[in-house]
């Protein structure tokens, strides 16, 4: 499992980036798809084409593993010979991966050039990133690191490893400072920790038109999307995203604050943690689906205080933090708006048996109302209807109902527990069979949003 790629024969004339990649508007997708043609010619496990890009034949697990990593640091920001006519071209750091290909990360990854990685072909199966142990059996931690800024469009980031199954830790961690990640169009599955890792300030994180799905690590805290651990970001963008059975937080803040947070037209069903926005700046909630989210929370949220003899309920849904009497609230914008957040009857009956130790979360946070009477967040159009989705994800209520029963119960009271979904019960996905999450066009949901029509992911 050890062997590399061969290197290609490169000529390197300069090695800094003379473009830099600026940000992207919300709606705008950059790149075309990869150039045309019929039968590619690789040349040690690539194909350069003449406008400098570079398509990475895939993987084969044996002889042939960490293709991606070594085209990067083989091309980017060089001069490279185009494969049919020998001619010299700089690399245009666009990296081409076939479609339904396995590209896999063994060992140490860290990306250290700003690069576009994307299928060749935006129609066809999605090209597969997926976590490789090494010869000794190790995993690393983190499944890609990131000392530049990349976009990543049109894959399947897949954090079982390869041939034990095991899931991934960490599949993308941002280590650069004023790093630009982006993920358009593409899809995520099973990881424990968190799918971002933050570990510099002013990040600037864009998911768009992407899926995110199965993280947690038995009853812990963790299975959360984004982890900023204390590192103050720039921007934090989820739009157009389906993000379900996820079990922990949409975005851990933990004290850092975020410039600009953006949720928006996106679904999140299912998941553990009541959405956070700590130390707000601007931020902008509006036109979501909220289904099942925050059960985790509603499992902690009524506690009898042995000191005081009192019980304190804890019934917060929009959970807006540091925002007080002591804090500068000068600069902040928040808007909350024509979002649905609503339970399943299941979910409903869950919260009723336990009603000692869960409450389900509907409120606004001291905080947020704090804001609300200064002028400083617009809430407004939130209501709660119950939506049959067409063909959603199972939900694992005996999962949550032994949660529920009892939050403080030890990691091997799960143990044959199941909690991760899946379509056919074979790892991976297939586009067109995957979950989906269309609903009535008769209902309140279909005309709810702030331009008067659908709220929630359409993908």
């Amino acid at each position: 499992m050890c062997g590399l790629m061969a290197a290609a024969m490169l000529v390197c004339i300069g090695c800094t980036t003379d473009d830099p990649v600026t940000d992207n508007p919300v709606d705008e997708i950059p790149g075309p798809d990869g150039p045309e043609t019929e039968d590619p010619v690789f040349e040690n496990g690539l194909c350069i084409y003449e406008d400098g890009s570079v398509l990475v034949q895939m993987d084969n697990g044996v002889d042939r593993v960490n293709g991606l990593l070594n085209a990067i640091e083989n091309c980017a920001d060089k001069t490279i010979s185009v494969t049919a006519t020998g001619e010299e071209v700089q690399c245009s750091n666009v990296f081409l991966l076939e479609n339904g290909g396995h590209y896999y990360c063994e060992g140490k990854w860290v990306i250290k050039n700003d690069v576009t990685v994307k299928a060749f072909d935006s129609e066809g199966p999605m090209p597969i990133i997926q976590i490789l142990a090494d010869e000794t059996g190790n995993i690393n931690a983190d499944m890609i690191r990131l000392e530049a800024n990349v976009h990543f469009e049109g894959l399947y980031f897949l954090g079982k490893e390869a041939m034990t199954g095991v899931d991934q830790q960490r599949m993308l961690r941002i280590d650069g400072e004023n790093l630009r990640l982006t993920l358009d169009s593409c899809f995520a599955d099973y990881c424990h920790n968190f799918f971002i890792y933050v570990q510099n300030t002013g990040s600037k994180i864009y998911l768009r038109n992407s899926t995110f799905r199965n993280m947690a690590y038995n009853a812990s805290s963790n299975g959360r999307l984004i982890d900023l651990r204390k590192m103050d970001t720039d921007t934090v963008l989820i739009n157009n995203c389906l993000v379900y059975n996820n079990f922990g937080a949409i975005v851990r803040f933990d004290g850092a604050q975020v410039k600009r947070l953006v949720m928006s037209q996106s679904t999140f069903y299912n998941d553990g943690t009541v959405p956070e926005i700590a130390r707000p700046a601007s931020a902008l909630i509006e036109n979501n689906i909220f289904a099942n989210v925050g059960f985790r929370n509603a499992a902690t949220a009524i506690e009898f205080d042995s000191v005081t003899q009192t019980t304190e309920y804890d019934d917060v849904f929009w959970n807006i933090m540091n925002a007080d009497e002591e804090t500068d609230i000068s600069g902040m914008d928040i808007i909350i708006r024509n979002n649905n957040v609503f339970n399943t009857e299941e979910m409903t009956a869950l919260y009723n048996k336990y009603p000692e130790t869960a409450l389900a979360p509907t409120e606004l946070s001291e905080e947020g109302q704090y804001l609300l009477e200064h002028g400083k967040l617009k809430f407004e159009n939130n209501f709660s209807e119950i939506l049959a989705f067409d063909n959603p994800a199972p939900i694992h209520y005996d999962f949550i109902d032994l949660y529920m029963s009892n939050p403080d119960a030890p990691d091997e009271t799960y143990v044959g527990q199941e909690w991760f979904v899946d379509e056919d019960g074979i790892v991976g996905i297939e586009l067109g069979k995957v979950y989906t999450f269309g609903y009535s066009p008769s209902s309140k949901s279909a005309t709810a949003s702030t331009t008067g029509g659908k709220i929630g992911a359409e993908l």
